[in-house]
């Protein structure tokens, strides 16, 4: 347990180290930087990327600790039936295999899924920032539209990433 305590400090302060790190980069930006990417895309990219990280230090920890359990059961099944151990192996070196397919696949799809999910957060944050000038043009119809095909974008691409998941489980 005292690995897991100092495993989350680890994560949290390599957050926050991050964080920093982007935000005194963007300090340093030029203005026609954020005039090009927009506000909406540094700040999902702050928030949404720092969170994946987040994500993927969990994944790491969750695979250290399968990874020592199904050792353990190996060691434990070879000392009770060493055919019963060899069919065991066996089986988890065929899950490794389409483990390894998946997180091909996923790499694969994920910077499209991050790229929809960013336009659509971005979209939302000029929207918001930007109402007064959208009511005042009369344009909130083509805004909700241009929000509409962006959505459905991040939708599609986020539900064929799933159906990969679910397949490859």
């Amino acid at each position: 347990i005292h690995f897991l305590t100092v495993y989350k400090q680890l994560e949290n302060r390599t957050k926050i180290d991050i964080q920093q790190m982007v935000l005194k980069t963007s300090l340093d930006i030029q203005m026609k930087v954020y005039d090009t990417m927009g506000s909406g895309l540094i700040v999902t990219r702050l928030t949404g990327d720092i969170d994946a990280l987040s994500t993927e230090f969990k994944a790491v920890t969750t695979s250290i600790i399968e990874l020592l359990k199904k050792a353990a059961y190996i060691v434990y099944i070879f000392a009770l039936n060493k055919w019963l151990a060899l069919f065991l192996l066996g089986t988890i070196i065929l899950t490794y295999f389409m483990s390894k397919a998946r997180i091909y696949y996923f790499r694969k799809m994920k910077p499209g899924v991050r790229n929809s999910a960013e336009k659509v957060n971005s979209r939302i944050i000029e929207v918001v920032r930007g109402v007064k000038d959208i009511k005042t043009l009369n344009c909130a119809d083509g805004t909700l539209e241009n929000m509409m095909i962006d959505q459905k974008e991040y939708m599609r691409r986020d539900n064929n990433e799933w159906y990969v998941g679910v397949a490859l489980s």
